[in-house]
């Protein structure tokens, strides 16, 4: 049995898709900030952050400056949008905040459909309280039946990785946990060492919220089952004996309405994770 002293040091992540501008844009940006703020994770994945400098509208920047981090971004999926009745040049990032260093940034395009082009995935290494680790933000593809895609997707972004140290993938996968790597599985040299998607963290529930703009499409059918998620890769097969990190903890967040107006951060809930220093 591992003693408390191999669970001493470790970090906290949220990750989080923000719906873009859609919804109540201007009255889910405080509720997403506040929310983060509270939770107060080390490290933030933010997926389909808007950004738009004609409106001067920018969820990261809105977040990292109420909640205290630095911004790593990918800027994607560059289009007009309407926000505040207002046509607007536009994008949806990727985003990562954290509150160490970032000491390596870099970007990786995705196979993607030709109906759902510019899939990418940011890439990160931050000095933790557990030294370096990767971390790798993405937002698969939304078109349905495509799950042959989404894995080719997850496996691409890994391809890219340098091997030697602990990595966390997570986002929105638009997928339920059948479609993912299993724990054990190898993956371009890395070895799944635990997740969301299975196992004794799994997920329970679903990570959508009831907002009416999500009653059709991909996302209804999975209204009610997990399609965010969050992996743990060791590079190898897994079996070095080397320490690494470990999930200790795991929950949905930002799954309510606000009580005064009923509206919710984001269409999606947030998970927020706890990791921890393991040692074999």
């Amino acid at each position: 049995m591992n003693s408390l002293d191999d669970y001493m040091n470790g970090f906290s992540l949220l990750t989080l898709n923000t719906w873009k501008c859609d919804g109540d844009y201007l009255a889910r940006l405080p509720l997403m900030a506040q929310g983060i703020r509270q939770l107060a994770p080390d490290v933030v994945f933010l997926q389909e952050a808007f950004s738009a400098p004609g409106l001067n509208f920018d969820t990261a920047e809105y977040i990292a400056e109420n909640a205290g981090y630095e911004v790593a971004r990918a800027p994607a999926r560059r289009k007009v949008r309407v926000c505040e009745d207002q046509r607007v040049e536009s994008t949806s990032d990727l985003v990562i905040l954290t509150r160490d260093p970032v000491i390596f940034r870099n970007v990786v395009s995705l196979p993607s459909h030709p109906d759902d082009s510019g899939r990418i995935a940011l890439i990160v290494d931050v000095e933790t309280a557990l030294g370096p680790v990767g971390f790798v933000n993405v937002h698969l593809t939304h078109m349905p039946e495509c799950n042959g895609l989404r894995r080719q997707q997850f496996e691409a972004a890994v391809a890219h990785l340098s091997t030697g140290t602990d990595v966390i993938v997570a986002g929105d996968f638009n997928c339920t946990r059948e479609v993912l790597p299993a724990t054990g599985e190898l993956v371009k040299g890395f070895h799944i060492y635990q997740s969301t998607a299975d196992g004794p963290h799994q997920l329970c529930g679903g990570t959508l919220n009831p907002v009416c703009d999500c009653a059709s499409g991909p996302q209804a059918r999975v209204k009610d089952q997990a399609i965010d998620h969050l992996f743990i890769l060791r590079s190898g097969d897994g079996r070095d004996g080397r320490d690494g990190m470990s999930l200790t903890g795991v929950k949905t967040v930002l799954n309510t309405a606000d009580p005064s107006t009923g509206i919710y951060a984001s269409d999606h809930a947030g998970i927020f994770v706890k990791i921890s220093k393991f040692s074999k």
